[in-house]
């Protein structure tokens, strides 16, 4: 879930005249990639040395309500970039907001945050993985 929320994170924003959009393409790439590196990282050790010891996992499968949840499309239209909304809520209060259950401790502080990552400089959502 952890890793379906990252990418969710990552989803690259583009803009038009009627505001920010997500990119449904550049998210499908990135999506795919994570997969690639998930079931065989050791392919990708010359460019993410930290997974010499990685061992493979499986597939994730796309997972509409928490791309909804996720924030990236919020950051946009907001203008701001932050593991917190500028409202005080970090993405356990929307996990637990969308239906999912969490450890209550996971909800004392709204502005707790266990799932999530942004990245900030990719030109391309596979950049920021």
């Amino acid at each position: 879930m952890k890793a379906i929320l990252l990418l969710c994170n990552l989803l690259c924003i583009t803009f038009s005249t009627s505001g920010p959009k997500v990119d449904k393409g550049e998210a499908r790439a990135a999506f795919v990639l994570l997969n690639k590196i998930r079931i065989n990282p050791k392919a990708y050790r010359n460019t993410f040395q930290q997974f010499d010891d990685v061992q493979p996992k499986h597939q994730l499968k796309w997972n509409d309500t928490l791309a909804r949840v996720a924030k990236a499309l919020d950051m946009a239209t907001r203008n701001y970039f932050a593991h917190v909304d500028p409202d005080g809520y970090g993405i356990n209060h929307y996990i637990h907001k969308a239906g999912y259950a969490l450890q209550p401790t996971w909800l004392k502080n709204p502005q707790y945050n266990y799932f999530e990552s942004c990245n900030a400089g990719g030109l391309t959502g596979e950049d920021s993985i």
